[in-house]
């Protein structure tokens, strides 16, 4: 009665059978794991309570514990629950051969089972993981033996004809007598200061290469605090060493000319001071026409500019001086070593050496100026401001005729595009002086005039030649194409001679006075004088021009078709000036040009 009362108590389910597998005694708990319902099972076999799937089940069980003579456990899942069921033979007290009774419990492992399984899973994640990484990973004892390599980590060994490096030493695998002893010194270090340690070792390949690799070694520290030995991780650091090479060498040449960058000039500032390289000359260039060319023809032209300059500079600087890309289109030069007279020398020769170099476009030159630095006490970039004013000095001088070059050499390239602009233009100049000296023009007025009937078109030498000599009438997509030639033209005028009238003017000669034009819409007077005055010029040289896709209008129809469009197209009081102009240059027998 009493170890009945216990038994009840405990959270274990607790059966007795005889030999007969009835039922002897069972507890609650017993009750409630298999959910039995009726109220009275002793006496009862395993057969009569229990459905066939479990009395098959523990018929098995309880007789390979009959015949081992010994006690066993069994696991078993019900309810999605885990249970460890132990079985154990209760043998007769007068005769212990004889077995008088069949005994177990179940223990609900459940939660052991859970705990046991995520870590499993966690191993097994944790192993995953470190197989997939690219790195090779190890851990090695306090002895130094190798007791743990990922998949890299074998892999990297095997390849170099190492079947496996588990219990082996460093010196049992390497055979670089020196790499093994950095490899030893720093596990000491890391095993007895207890620190993380970074190296980047090159090691020899099976095929003769050499390969640099970052290694990682730290401390595997024990639950007593001690340390257990070293994990290491070990990275294939081959070809981002080569692309550091590379970033290096990009980090201080300008990648588009090839010469140094100013972050270099920077860093060889601190050499230029030594003795053995004083006195150095400081010389600064200013590239001519690279807005003009940029405007005009875009910025690859302009790259190809800044190259030529580069070439010419490198060429004649050689071996025995640094050429640097100071900014957009300056380039400095430092000459170690420099005789006084040095810098007008290599002035002289970069001069004579751009002359060997054909721009399709303009005119290679540089502005120019030198200055030599002589003590080191002072600051070099005292020097270079010096050689900074001289260029400057330099291109004020030179300016007006570099402009007038490139100005000369875009004007003559636009007219072997078509002949049509060549005899276009000087109609334009003509014609427009004569109406400019009828509206009584200042002299500047009328300078400025001419300036601007001159380039009104120069825009069209960004326009391609096919576009320009097209002998059809142009599509939709082509006039729009064809109508930048107004802007591109205003970014010309701004870029060499900074007459801003003559820009606008030049912008602003296809804008109607209704402000249906281009490109801005100006309306009525907001269109600059000189624009209106070139709008109606233009407009009647095109009519009474041959065109290709059009017959020349006579004077008298030109000038019909003025008039209607005066008021909406052209400015009507210079409308009436330039048709009267016009009429008293011809008699009604000559209407035809």
């Amino acid at each position: 009665m009493l170890h009945s009362k216990f038994l009840d108590r405990i959270d274990s389910p607790v059966w007795v059978l005889d030999k007969e597998f009835k039922y002897v005694y069972v507890n609650k708990k017993y009750y409630e794991l298999y959910k039995l319902q009726n109220p009275n099972i002793i006496g009862k076999t395993i057969y009569e309570i229990l459905p066939e799937y479990l009395t098959s089940e523990y018929t098995e069980n309880i007789n390979k514990v009959i015949l081992l003579k010994k006690q066993m456990k069994f696991n078993k899942v019900i309810d999605e629950n885990y249970y460890e069921c132990k079985i154990f033979i209760m043998f007769n007290e007068d005769d212990e051969d004889e077995i008088q009774y069949i005994a177990g419990y179940v223990v609900d492992v459940s939660e052991i089972i859970e705990k046991r399984n995520e870590v499993i899973k966690q191993r097994n994640i944790l192993q995953t993981v470190i197989d997939t990484l690219p790195d090779v990973i190890f851990f090695k004892g306090v002895d130094g033996r190798y007791e743990v390599a990922n998949t890299n980590c074998s892999k990297y060994y095997v390849d170099l004809g190492i079947e496996s490096i588990i219990g082996k030493k460093d010196s049992e695998i390497n055979p670089d007598p020196i790499l093994v002893k950095a490899f030893e010194e720093d596990d000491y270090n890391v095993i007895n200061r207890g620190v993380t340690l970074h190296s980047q070792p090159t090691m020899k390949q099976i095929d003769g290469s050499y390969s640099v690799r970052h290694v990682t070694k730290a401390p595997l520290i024990g639950e007593d605090g001690s340390v257990k030995g070293v994990v290491g991780i070990s990275r294939d650091i081959t070809e981002n060493k080569r692309l550091e090479e590379k970033l290096k060498y990009i980090s201080y040449t300008d990648i588009l000319t090839g010469v140094y960058n100013r972050s270099s000039f920077e860093e060889k500032i601190q050499g230029y001071g030594n003795a053995e390289k004083m006195p150095v000359a400081i010389l600064m260039g200013d590239v001519n026409g690279l807005k003009l060319i940029n405007d005009t023809f875009g910025h690859l032209e302009g790259d190809k500019l800044l190259r030529s300059i580069a070439n010419v500079l490198k060429k004649v600087c050689g071996d025995y001086a640094d050429v640097f890309r100071w900014g957009g289109d300056e380039f400095v030069i430092a000459i170690p070593n420099a005789a006084e007279d040095i810098c007008d020398n290599v002035i002289n020769q970069i001069k004579e050496e751009c002359k060997n170099y054909q721009n399709k476009y303009i005119e290679l030159s540089i502005s120019m100026g030198g200055a030599i630095y002589k003590d080191s006490k002072t600051d070099i970039y005292d020097t270079l401001k010096v050689a900074e004013e001289m260029v400057y000095k330099h291109k004020l001088l030179e300016q007006k005729s570099i402009v007038s070059s490139s100005v000369k050499s875009l004007l003559e390239m636009l007219e072997t595009k078509t002949s049509e602009t060549q005899e276009h233009t000087q109609r334009m100049v003509s014609l427009a002086l004569e109406l400019g000296e009828l509206m009584q023009l200042s002299i500047s007025d009328l300078d400025e005039l001419v300036i601007a009937a001159r380039l009104h078109d120069i825009g069209k030498i960004g326009i391609s030649e096919e576009l320009l000599t097209k002998p059809q009438r142009l599509t939709g997509d082509e006039f729009e194409i064809m109508k930048t030639h107004s802007e591109k033209g205003y970014r010309i005028v701004m870029a060499s001679n900074g007459l801003e009238s003559v820009a606008k003017a030049v912008l602003a000669h296809h804008e109607k006075w209704s402000g249906k034009g281009y490109p801005l819409g100006l309306k009525g007077e907001e269109i600059p004088l000189l624009a209106r005055i070139i709008s109606i010029v233009d407009s009647y040289d095109a009519m009474t021009s041959v065109r290709p896709y059009q017959k020349p209008k006579t004077i008298e129809e030109a000038l019909n078709e003025i008039e209607r469009c005066k008021g909406t197209q052209f400015d009507a009081k210079i409308a009436d000036v330039f048709i009267k102009m016009i009429r008293a240059k011809f008699t009604p027998q000559n209407i035809v040009k």
